[in-house]
């Protein structure tokens, strides 16, 4: 009777520490899932003709007027191939991305959603609205791109890139462009 009541005691104190190291476990699981729903940011996509999701190759097809939108960036194409395992997608015919300060345009995307990363080719075209200093506020050259101090004069001005290729940053707003 008394190696009864020995095991009874192991066999409680083994199902405590298990049930401690599965609050450890899904705490820890939590975590990490809430983590990556704070780094990932919600992907939308809308398109006027065909739609569809092939299962086994994990790839949705837009067709027809295919808006996307992430954060404050929006994205038209006449077609868009998304691989929704890997966050990359494949944009063609009359591409155009948009943010408040800049829009690219091209014949061809490749997104990495993720990164927040675009390759544009093909007749690339990035138009950016710079902060220039105003005649008499040479000072203020060095700081484009940024607002300026109090009771400086400051105007926006277009600035206009072509290229063959050229790769995005969207948060950053930074880019290389390659070819004339």
């Amino acid at each position: 009777e008394w190696e009864r009541e020995g095991a009874g005691m192991d066999s409680i104190e083994g199902l405590w520490i298990r049930a401690v190291a599965c609050a450890f476990l899904i705490i820890g699981l939590i975590t990490l899932y809430a983590g990556i729903m704070q780094a990932a940011s919600t992907v939308k996509i809308v398109a006027d003709q065909r739609v569809r999701y092939d299962l086994e190759k994990k790839v949705f097809v837009a067709e027809g007027n295919v808006r996307i939108s992430q954060d404050s960036t929006s994205i038209r194409c006449d077609r868009a191939e998304i691989a929704t395992d890997k966050k990359i997608a494949r944009l063609t015919g009359a591409a155009e991305l948009t943010q408040p300060d800049v829009t690219l345009t091209g014949d061809v995307f490749t997104i990495y959603f993720n990164e927040k990363r675009v390759i544009a080719e093909g007749n690339v075209v990035l138009a950016k609205d710079e902060v220039v200093p105003e005649a008499g506020n040479q000072d203020q050259a060095k700081g484009q791109g940024k607002e300026a101090p109090a009771g400086k004069a400051v105007k926006k001005e277009k600035v206009t890139l072509k290229s063959n290729r050229l790769e995005y940053w969207t948060e950053k707003k930074e880019c290389t462009a390659e070819g004339s």
